[in-house]
């Protein structure tokens, strides 16, 4: 075999990897299987406690009014970081949008990683839009809640009880079940 014919079946070998790779990882999301990235509620003296800090955390709303975290304190909070370039959280929205549409007596908090450049506010209600999605966006526009909780990962959704307490985290994408599951926790 000559070295043009051996680089061919290496390019071969590798695109056929990562083909397997790809559908497997569709495979897993649509199983659950990475829904094990949800924390379990704690005791009560390992609960996370949100620092005063952080619910001073800034964002804006759609009409560029400015909100805290701490403006929603008192009820039960589903955070949700988001981008509208991050595959993962377009692919978990219309699920959170029905938990949003069904859980009444929870405040969800869509909040968009807006960094200006990969991200806008644009981009962002753009996505909202063309997906035909009902839910209200907030945009994090300062990097506030982005530096002040500490998010690595896209998606990442905190749940917060009524007294602040953080009681599941998760990094990655969920299912209804699991934020249901999740839901049920803070309440």
């Amino acid at each position: 075999m000559n070295e043009r014919q051996k680089l061919l079946k290496n390019i071969g070998i590798t695109v056929a990897v990562f083909i397997f790779a790809f559908f497997s990882y569709q495979f897993l999301i649509r199983k659950g299987a990475f829904d094990t990235l949800v924390t379990e509620s704690a005791p009560d003296e390992e609960i996370r406690n949100i620092k005063e800090s952080q619910f001073d955390a800034k964002f804006v709303n759609e009409d560029n009014q400015e909100e805290k975290l701490s403006d929603y304190l008192g009820k039960p909070i589903v955070v949700n970081v988001w981008a509208s370039w991050c595959k993962p959280c377009r692919a978990e929205m219309p699920e959170f949008e029905k938990v949003y549409k069904e859980e009444k007596d929870v405040v969800f908090l869509f909040i968009n990683q807006t960094d200006g450049k990969s991200e806008t506010k644009d981009t962002a209600k753009e996505f909202i839009a063309n997906e035909k999605l009902d839910i209200p966006i907030k945009f994090d526009i300062n990097n506030e809640m982005k530096y002040k909780f500490i998010v690595k990962a896209l998606p990442t959704t905190y749940f917060i009880d009524k007294k602040g307490n953080v009681q599941g985290e998760a990094a990655g994408i969920i299912t209804e079940k699991t934020l249901k599951e999740q839901i049920e926790e803070i309440k």
